[in-house]
């Protein structure tokens, strides 16, 4: 193999990796786990095909590496949504008015309260009511932490830019309606 067909090759592979990785990215944020994992398991399928050695090899090679390399890879993912994702999720759609709204119907305060938080019929965020979502999050959180240090500077920066030449342009309104 020539050195053009060489970087063709590598060219294409990286083009294609680029790709792959923004479809994951995408399925991540939107919460499309199954479409996310199939385009994973196709994108492995077709490195297995197109790399030597194939990484079947690899893993018949090292059988305690994968299911490692597995269990790691699922407790970042499930620190990741504990301790972010989660979080931002439940401070951006919790409703303190639900439970004043139950509790309004019951006498022992105490009692009531506990038992609204352990009913997911009545409490909206209770895990067991997102367990699609804390999954996907679970399994795609490499693509989503890097949607959000992506995405979040950005849309902050958006906002600040927005609210600094808002008033600014206000004022330029508000002048040239005067004359």
């Amino acid at each position: 193999m020539g050195i053009f067909e060489f970087l063709l090759a590598d060219l294409i592979l990286t083009f294609a990796g680029i790709i792959i990785f923004g479809l994951l990215v995408f399925c991540a944020e939107t919460e499309r786990m199954w479409t996310g994992l199939a385009a994973f398991v196709v994108s492995v399928i077709a490195l297995d095909y197109l790399t030597e050695p194939s990484l079947w090899t690899w893993i018949t090679s090292h059988p305690l590496h994968l299911p490692a390399y597995i269990v790691v890879y699922l407790g970042l993912g499930a620190l990741y949504t504990a301790a972010w994702k989660w979080r931002l999720y439940c401070n951006e759609n919790a409703d303190p008015k639900e439970l004043a709204r139950y509790l309004a119907n019951h006498q022992d305060q105490n009692d009531a309260e506990n038992l609204f938080y352990k009913d997911r019929e009545l409490f909206s965020l209770h895990p067991k009511n997102h367990y699609y979502r804390l999954t996907n999050w679970m399994l795609f959180w490499v693509f989503s932490l890097f949607w959000a240090l992506l995405h979040d500077p950005i849309t902050w920066l958006a906002r600040t830019m927005y609210d600094l030449m808002g008033g600014i342009f206000l004022k330029i309104a508000v002048s040239a309606s005067r004359r």
